[in-house]
């Protein structure tokens, strides 16, 4: 700048073509944008995003477990987001128990709500990967059964879980006592449970499976707060009615009636249908024989 300024007061202003003028004022630009770029991303990063740089690689033997909270047009109950911490603090805990781990705590770093809501969780590398694994083994099975999944049904899945049979080895094989085993067993079936009941993922089961979680993991209506933007003259739902709907469903008892009504419904439809193709076979013009 001052050589310049010298060039200018000896020989007069120096002249610059367009060409240069304009590569000049880019230049200006990248220069800025660098000098200054890092500063402002260090403003906009969170505390989480550091951390998850660390975890991913497992330093200090800590990972990240993300948990999503599915959510369509209907808002989630504060007993719904209750049930996702006790399933995860449970799951993590059972966990550690098996792993005879004590230090590991379980701590939530940050929460992010947009069309969903999820929530990250820090812990000990080798439970999160623990906790992980069971809740990849649970997806495996849950794609076999119908969407919406009863207590009952998620109970039956989560006890066919390889996890569950490690006990059950683990006890034969006196690592465990018989009241502890049952213990942990029946921690894990409650927290398997609660994360199906409460309509819950995470990224891994999106990155391994074909099939959409919204449609396999909803959660329960009684969960479900209502519409975001309700009409104002719309009435209100009878809850009481869709938990005896819901309770009634579940009765084997009704399901073979509805089954047995549907096999008459579509017999009576199929004879009518049988009985006009005929009438109307009958009544063709091609046919002129007299009764």
């Amino acid at each position: 700048m001052r050589f310049s300024r010298a060039l200018a007061s000896t020989f007069g202003p120096v002249r610059r073509s367009k060409t240069e003028k304009k590569s000049h004022r880019v230049f200006s630009k990248i220069r800025f944008a660098k000098e200054h770029a890092p500063k402002i991303l260090g403003l906009l990063e969170r505390e989480v995003d550091t951390i998850r740089k660390t975890s991913d690689s497992q330093e200090g033997g800590q990972a990240l477990l993300r948990v999503i909270v599915l959510e369509e047009r209907e808002r989630s109950s504060p007993e719904r987001l209750i049930l996702m911490l006790e399933a995860i603090a449970e799951l993590y805990a059972a966990c550690a128990s098996l792993a005879q781990i004590t230090d590991g705590n379980l701590s939530v770093i940050a929460c992010d709500s947009g069309s969903d809501k999820a929530f990250d969780f820090l812990g000990a590398a080798k439970i999160v990967e623990s906790v992980k694994d069971i809740l990849l083994s649970f997806w495996d099975k849950v794609i076999y059964f119908r969407e919406n999944k009863t207590e009952k049904e998620l109970e039956l899945i989560g006890s066919s879980l390889p996890v569950i049979e490690k006990i059950a080895k683990m006890k034969e094989d006196g690592q465990l006592e018989a009241e502890r085993a049952e213990i942990l067993k029946r921690q894990i079936l409650a927290s398997i449970t609660k994360f199906g009941t409460a309509g819950l993922t995470i990224p891994e089961i999106d990155n391994r499976s074909f099939y959409n979680p919204r449609l396999l993991l909803r959660a329960q209506q009684k969960l479900l707060v209502g519409p975001l933007h309700r009409a104002l003259d719309a009435p209100e739902p009878d809850t009481e009615a869709s938990r005896e709907i819901e309770s009634a469903l579940g009765d084997p008892e009704l399901k073979k009636a509805m089954e047995n009504f549907a096999r008459e419904f579509l017999g009576r439809r199929t004879r009518k249908n049988g009985d006009a193709n005929a009438e109307s076979k009958g009544k063709t013009p091609g046919n002129t024989s007299q009764p």
